[in-house]
């Protein structure tokens, strides 16, 4: 039992095998708090989620890049939950920190917030955090820098 994403589709073509896996990671490390891998009412709503997901795809593919009001809260609380200093910019040592309370290691998400930021070059405040989730979401290019936002180096 658990969670089968195989049979979403996009323009009638499955979801390449790296952005289940990515969907999948995000799920299991951060939604299915129990580690049971079944899908409740009380870990996530996977199936409204991929609904959302599938929505934005279509929306970021026609040439808009207005986030739908339901992602820009999220990613809102999700930047805050990063920012625990609330300066407006996510810092290494807060990364660090989070990811670790959900099993990710130090060292790892350390290197992670290396590569997104450009060697500590480019501030992770809310809109480059926005940009890196739209490319994490929508991505297949395993080389991609939005691939970090989660601490996993690959997948």
């Amino acid at each position: 039992m658990g969670q089968d994403i195989s049979k979403i589709k996009e323009n009638n073509a499955p979801l390449s095998e790296f952005r289940k896996n990515k969907l999948l990671y995000e799920f299991n490390t951060f939604y299915d708090l129990n580690k049971d891998g079944v899908i409740t009412e009380s870990d996530f709503f996977m199936v409204q989620e991929v609904k959302m997901w599938e929505q934005l795809d279509k929306t970021l593919r026609a040439g808009s890049s207005a986030l739908p009001e339901w992602l820009t809260t999220y990613l809102w609380c999700r930047f805050n939950i990063y920012d625990r200093t609330g300066d407006g910019a996510i810092d290494v040592e807060e990364f660090a920190y989070i990811l670790e309370n959900f099993g990710i290691p130090e060292r790892q998400s350390r290197q992670c917030f290396v590569m997104m930021t450009l060697n500590d070059t480019k501030p992770l405040d809310f809109a480059y955090f926005c940009e890196l989730a739209i490319e994490y979401y929508t991505s297949d290019d395993p080389s991609a820098l939005g691939n970090f936002i989660t601490g996993k180096l690959n997948f």
